[in-house]
C-alpha cells in the first residue's frame, strides 16, 4: 500500500512540473523570443521601455499591499499569437511591455517564486489587457511553514519519528523530527495538505485511537502536536 502511495505521489509531483512547463512552452514556442525574455514589438525586462512610442502594458504581482519580485508573465498579442514577450516582474512586483501602436495581449502569470502559490485564478487562466495602458493585479499568497512536533505521554520530544505530507490518500516528502521533535514543511496549503505518521522508534505506538492509516490536521493553525502512546 505504502508502495502504491509513493508511485502516486511520484505521479503527481510530474504533473505538476509538466503543467509549469507547459505553461511556459506555450509563451516561448511560438514567434521569435529572445533568451532575456523579449520578443515581438515589447520588452520583456521587468519595466524598460520598448517600441518607438508608449503604448505599456503592466501586470502587477502581488502577497498583501507587497509586489513579488521574481514571477513571469506571459504577454501575448491577441491580433496575432505569434508575438508573444515574456516578462519578469521587477523589484516592485511589476511586469511590463510597451508596443509602438495600440494592442490587446493576453497575458498569463505562468510561475511565482517558490514560496508563493497562485490565488484567486490558476496558471493557466488569463487575464486581457485591452488598451494602451492596461493594468491588471494578481494576488499571490505567501505560504507559512508548517510545523509538526511529535512528544511521548511525559511531553518529551521524539526524535526520529517519520512524517509525511499528504494530498488526499497520496502521502510523499517523508520527513524525520530532530532532537527538539519537530519537522517543517514549507510552501503548502493546509486546506489542501494534511500528514500522516509513517514510522516511529521502537517503545512507542499510535496515539490512542489512532493507527497506521490515520491522518493530522492542521484545523486553521500553522502547526500540529502529536502525542504518542508508549508501546504496551
Amino acid at each position: 500500500m505504502k508502495s502504491l502511495k509513493k508511485i502516486l505521489s511520484l505521479i503527481l509531483a510530474l504533473m505538476m512540473l509538466l503543467t509549469s512547463a507547459f505553461a511556459l512552452a506555450s509563451c516561448s514556442d511560438d514567434g521569435d523570443n529572445s533568451g532575456d525574455g523579449t520578443s515581438g514589438s515589447g520588452s520583456g525586462d521587468g519595466g524598460s521601455a520598448g517600441g518607438s512610442a508608449g503604448f505599456t502594458y503592466t501586470v502587477y504581482v502581488k502577497s498583501g499591499n507587497k509586489g513579488i519580485a521574481g514571477a513571469v508573465v506571459c504577454f501575448t498579442n491577441l491580433a496575432d499569437s505569434t508575438d508573444k514577450t515574456l516578462a519578469t516582474t521587477d523589484s516592485n512586483g511589476r511586469a511590463k511591455i510597451t508596443a509602438d501602436t495600440e494592442k490587446s495581449f493576453k497575458a498569463v502569470v505562468t510561475q511565482v517564486p517558490s514560496d508563493y502559490r497562485e490565488a484567486g485564478w490558476s496558471i493557466m487562466d488569463e487575464k486581457t489587457l485591452v488598451d494602451g495602458t492596461a493594468t491588471f493585479t494578481y494576488t499571490a499568497v505567501d505560504l507559512p511553514d508548517w510545523t509538526v512536533t511529535v512528544l511521548d505521554p511525559d511531553g518529551n520530544a521524539i526524535a526520529g519519528v517519520v512524517i509525511q505530507m499528504c494530498s488526499g490518500s497520496n502521502c510523499f516528502m517523508p520527513k524525520t523530527t530532530g532532537e527538539d521533535g519537530k519537522v517543517v514543511f514549507a510552501d503548502f496549503v493546509t486546506a489542501e495538505y494534511h500528514v500522516q505518521i509513517n514510522s516511529m522508534p521502537s517503545g512507542y505506538s499510535y496515539p490512542e485511537g489512532k493507527d497506521a492509516d490515520d491522518y493530522y490536521y492542521f484545523d486553521g493553525e500553522t502547526s500540529i502536536t502529536i502525542t504518542l502512546s508508549r508501546a504496551n
